[in-house]
């Protein structure tokens, strides 16, 4: 994922997907949920590099 790495220095990407090698290399992760009452909420976890 060169090219990936290549642009995330000089812009912010937003990918929508469920492919794990794509989620691998996030620098963060969103998603909207939706409780039991019917009510959604985005959630968002910034992930730590490895290595």
């Amino acid at each position: 994922m060169d090219a990936l790495d290549d642009l995330r220095e000089h812009a912010q990407l937003i990918i929508i997907t469920h492919q794990q090698r794509t989620m691998a290399i996030a620098d963060a992760l969103y998603g909207i949920t939706m409780r039991a009452d019917g009510v959604s909420a985005a959630i968002s976890q910034r992930l730590e590099r490895r290595g």
